[in-house]
């Protein structure tokens, strides 16, 4: 790039920045204000990026999600009805107003306002490992827009977007400004229309696995409760000959804590519920321990106020026979307590596709449903697979009676006329805190009755909607069955309206729950 040519550029970029800021001063100070009514938190949100020669710097943004959103749900992956984002950040989000603050940026000289996007620093490793043809795209500053971003922005993947950077440091070294000035007017046709950006991209699921990768890195770090003392991951083992290892002899919970970051607070949800089912899981598989729903309690509230999780999580609370027994021992009896970070189970979608399994589900006559034990999670890994190769999300279990139950970890429920039908726990179903709540809502705050019934396959090709809920699934609609479409492929209303429901119970927002959630900090 000339010399010449930079300095125009750069001249560029300081007058219209200047310009800009002087005459939209006034929408910047309504745009701040309307930040901090909306929620508690700074007006400009700060992430690393990688600018010119390979420099880390931190690009502005109008911040249009809840304060810590990046340590919750889902991370830096947004997605359409994302809970993260405020009333003030949709409307930000919908006319790009939120890259406005990257004009500090530009008058920083970290950026320009037309060039290559500035990628986040994780997504594709170390920029020193970079091949000299991805490189290029850094030897000119990040720009605000770009030729990557009016060509297909989210939809490219990384090496398209990198070859457009490429082709417009290649067009500005032939037609220098003209090419910029170009790129600005087709942005603002684009912004003008208002098409959002934060729609779930063609490469979301590669993008969205770095993330999973570099927090998998992290994940022996966090810590854990194991048999009474607090360690990290990595040092928390067993050894290979324990029946637990051998045989999936243990018993646990999946324990669901929520953040309000309004009330700044974490409520873990239902936890006496879950320790009931867990001493009944112990007592039915016979496991003799001495822990009580005290220790259960204790344990996790210091484990997780260990880790200073501010933000959805996880627990797994898993009681288990260590040492060198057999199948049939009966102790000795160790504890592991391991929060996570964990979002929604689909968080890009609408809803999932499910399919009948061929595999039946375990009965009380053999692997009783009733207790929550990791050997029978065999059988729903069976399904689950089976479903999965077959091109389907997930799968519904039949009975021993040809009767519908429920799916790989999750309760099955359907609308009917209105009214919520979900088989009985007698049906070879586990009884499920979830799915207790979500009769108990619907009845208290939608006014929907629940029929406990058994439930033949062919109705659920002919239901309104149907849904699957668990600690894991939460709330999730099915929108196909077999390849048929539930209730004609339309939206699912009353599963919709369930869900935000459920949100704001768990979360604290509906004062009658009270009694269900417990405080961590």
């Amino acid at each position: 790039m000339s010399f010449l040519k930079q300095i125009l550029k750069r001249s560029m970029d300081v007058l219209f920045s200047l310009l800009a800021a002087v005459v939209f001063m006034p929408m910047f100070i309504l745009i701040a204000a309307a930040i901090k009514v909306d929620s508690k938190g700074p007006v400009f949100f700060l992430q690393d990026r990688i600018g010119k020669d390979g420099k880390v710097f931190s690009m502005y943004k109008f911040r249009t999600m809840i304060r810590n959103a990046e340590h919750m749900g889902d991370g830096l992956f947004n997605y359409k009805n994302d809970f993260r984002v405020t009333r003030v950040g949709r409307i930000l989000r919908k006319t790009s107003m939120d890259e406005a603050a990257q004009i500090i940026n530009i008058l920083k000289g970290e950026m320009s306002i037309v060039g290559p996007r500035p990628p986040v620093t994780y997504e594709h490793g170390d920029y020193s490992q970079y091949p000299d043809e991805w490189k290029r795209r850094f030897s000119v500053l990040p720009g605000v827009t770009g030729l990557a971003q009016i060509s297909g922005r989210n939809e490219l993947s990384w090496d398209e977007k990198g070859r457009l950077d490429n082709r417009y440091i290649d067009l500005f070294e032939k037609y220098g400004v003209l090419i910029d000035i170009r790129i600005m007017l087709i942005t603002a046709v684009k912004i003008l229309a208002m098409k959002s950006i934060y729609e779930k991209p063609e490469n979301f699921e590669k993008e969205k696995e770095a993330v999973a990768v570099k927090n998998m890195n992290e994940v022996e770090k966090r810590l854990v409760w194991f048999n009474g003392n607090i360690v990290p991951a990595a040092e928390a083992k067993v050894s290979i000959l324990s029946p637990t290892a051998q045989f999936g002899l243990n018993v646990f919970e999946g324990i669901r804590c929520y953040w309000n970051e309004e009330k700044e607070q974490l409520f873990a949800f239902r936890l006496e519920d879950h320790y009931r089912r867990l001493k009944n899981s112990m007592k039915m598989l016979r496991i003799e321990s001495g822990y009580s729903i005290s220790d259960f309690k204790r344990g996790l509230l210091d484990i997780v106020k260990a880790n200073g999780y501010r933000e959805d999580i996880a627990v797994r609370q898993m009681v288990f026979i260590e040492g060198t027994g057999s199948w049939n021992s009966s102790e000795p009896a160790g504890m592991l307590i391991s929060p996570l970070p964990r979002g929604r189970a689909y968080p890009d979608r609408e809803g999932i596709k499910c399919c009948f399994s061929s595999w039946e589900r375990i009965s009380d006559r053999n692997l009783s449903p009733k207790i929550k034990a990791g050997a029978n999670y065999i059988n729903s890994r069976m399904a689950q697979m089976e479903a999965i190769s077959h091109g389907f999300d997930t799968a519904i279990f039949l009975n021993s009676q040809g009767k519908v139950c429920e799916s790989p970890g999750a309760c099955l429920f359907i609308v009917r006329d209105g009214v919520l039908i979900t088989p009985p726990c007698t049906a070879s179903v586990l009884e499920s805190i979830t799915r207790d709540t979500v009769i108990k809502i619907a009845k208290s705050e939608m006014e929907i009755e629940t029929i406990v019934r058994d439930i033949d396959r062919t109705e659920l090709y002919i239901c309104d909607e149907a849904f699957l809920c668990g600690s894991a699934m939460e709330i999730v609609p099915i929108l196909n069955i077999d390849g048929i479409a539930v209730g004609g492929g339309g939206k699912s209303e009353i599963v919709s309206r369930l869900q935000e429901t459920y949100f704001k119970t768990v979360r604290g927002n509906i004062g009658k729950y009270a009694e269900w959630l417990t405080e961590v900090y």
